[in-house]
């Protein structure tokens, strides 16, 4: 009997360190989609290109809120060559967070790039929010 509960016992202690050191986060799991546009950079209001070109040599992450609308704002950085894109997979809530789902796209090596570097980045608008945001890596 004893045996028994010392084996409940250390299974709910692994668990639980589990859970504290993240093994069990299950904080980015969806709850709901969120309804979003990728803003061209001609249609930016001037606070958000400001905050872009302050920022643009090295990556970032951050949002803007006009009252209105949440600008959510990713910048991959310093690139090598042109050609680069950025691909908005999905912007969605989860239990504890709005997540945003980026990923780089390289340029076509088939194509010649001119060797003058670029900086990529893509500006996401939602509707206006407090909810924390994250970033999936």
């Amino acid at each position: 009997m004893i045996k028994g509960v010392k084996t409940v016992g250390l299974v709910f202690l692994v668990c639980v360190l589990a859970a504290g050191c993240g093994l069990l986060d299950t904080s980015d799991k969806k709850v709901s989609d969120v309804a979003f546009t990728v803003v061209s950079p001609d249609q930016l209001p001037e606070e958000v290109t400001s905050l872009i070109e302050e920022r643009k040599a090295e990556a970032f992450q951050m949002a803007y809120s006009d009252g209105q609308y949440t600008y959510i704002i990713i910048g991959y950085g310093e690139q090598p060559t042109g050609g680069y894109s950025i691909q908005v997979n999905e912007v969605y809530m989860g239990a504890d967070a709005l997540w945003v789902d980026t990923d780089l796209i390289g340029p076509d090596e088939t194509n010649n790039q001119d060797p003058v570097p670029s900086f990529p980045y893509a500006v996401v608008k939602i509707e206006m929010t407090d909810a924390t945001i994250q970033f999936k890596k």
